[in-house]
């Protein structure tokens, strides 16, 4: 063990971690926090509470997509960069979303003409507002059911939670709210994530 991850060790703010794998999780350590500026940057703009940054030894076998489980709370490594030490690598900065949302992903039946097919239940995800600098008129005319009543939402999942590109499908969360999918947005994967837009169905 290097000096870098001994040092994360023996940190006092440091977390049990699990890394969510088939068929058995990695037990790690880690530390999991907001710093500097980014709490002043939360006490005034909501949008950015899910965002965390983090630091893990260098031998934890975390890589970007993965969902990390510390205490009851949900993570999903969105960015990873190692930190040099000499010649090796000393630890991990990673940025991380908390993604404390449950969705059951619906598909559509023909019999009942609706999306009542389950695909995939209890699928962990960040659900949030898009923010007003990222929307646009033109994303706008890509979704046909938008007539400025309300902005989308981005969607932040795994890629192996069965969201492909170009898949039509209804997202419903654990308090009954339903999320679609458009067809004329692509999901982009990138490092084991999709992100894509919902709209909420009122």
């Amino acid at each position: 063990m290097n000096i870098m991850s001994e040092s994360i060790r023996l940190d006092l703010r440091k977390q049990t971690i699990s890394i969510v794998r088939t068929p058995t999780n990695l037990a790690a350590y880690g530390i999991i926090e907001a710093t500097g500026m980014d709490v002043g940057r939360r006490r005034l703009d909501p949008y950015f509470d899910f965002e965390f940054s983090a630091r893990m030894p260098s031998d934890s076998g975390v890589v970007a997509g993965d969902m990390l489980i510390v205490g009851s709370d949900y993570y999903m490594v969105m960015g990873i960069e190692p930190k040099q030490i000499i010649a090796e690598i000393g630890y991990f900065k990673m940025s991380v979303f908390k993604c404390n949302t449950i969705v059951s992903i619906y598909t559509f039946t023909t019999g009942t003409n609706n999306y009542t097919t389950l695909a995939k239940s209890n699928v962990h995800c960040l659900i949030t507002q898009v923010r007003a600098n990222e929307w646009s008129e033109d994303k706008a005319l890509l979704i046909p059911k938008y007539r400025g009543r309300q902005q989308p939402f981005q969607l932040y999942v795994q890629a192996s939670s069965g969201i492909v590109s170009g898949y039509d499908c209804v997202l419903v969360d654990s308090a009954g709210r339903r999320f679609r999918i458009s067809k004329n947005i692509d999901v982009f994967i990138s490092d084991g994530i999709s992100q894509t837009q919902l709209m909420w169905e009122r």
